[in-house]
């Protein structure tokens, strides 16, 4: 296929695109979020008590990496369902079984990212 024959398809394709009222962005949009969605909220909310000098219950948050290492991860990933992170933050804990109650820290707009994020991969991009 020739030079002007291609700018010619080219062209042709991005009209009709535009004209479709299908919006661009979308198409290039990823399906799954990345750490840079998250990190915000864990990092000012959970750090803060599971960090290098603390580790509150044992468990440090302050690298990211850790997240998914060892033999009991805290993401499980594409199954926030039993994941720790997200369990955590939603199931009332039995009595004297842990220490704080976590499931009044995270807003429920946070706990569907929370979720959403570990659903779709639990992806560190940005990191």
């Amino acid at each position: 296929m020739s030079f002007p024959i291609k700018l010619a398809f080219i062209l042709s394709a991005t009209v009709l695109l535009l004209t479709s009222g299908v919006n661009l962005a979308n198409i290039c949009e990823p399906d799954y979020l990345d750490w840079t969605v998250v990190e915000p909220f864990l990092t000012s909310k959970c750090v803060i008590c599971h960090d290098d000098d603390w580790a509150a219950g044992g468990v440090n948050m302050a690298h990211p990496e850790t997240y998914t290492a060892g033999d009991e991860p805290l993401v499980r990933l594409y199954d926030a369902d039993s994941s720790p992170l997200y369990t955590v933050c939603v199931d009332v804990p039995e009595v004297s079984l842990r220490g704080a109650d976590h499931t009044l820290m995270l807003t429920a707009e946070e706990l569907t990212l929370l979720r959403e994020w570990i659903d779709t991969g639990g992806y560190f991009i940005g990191y």
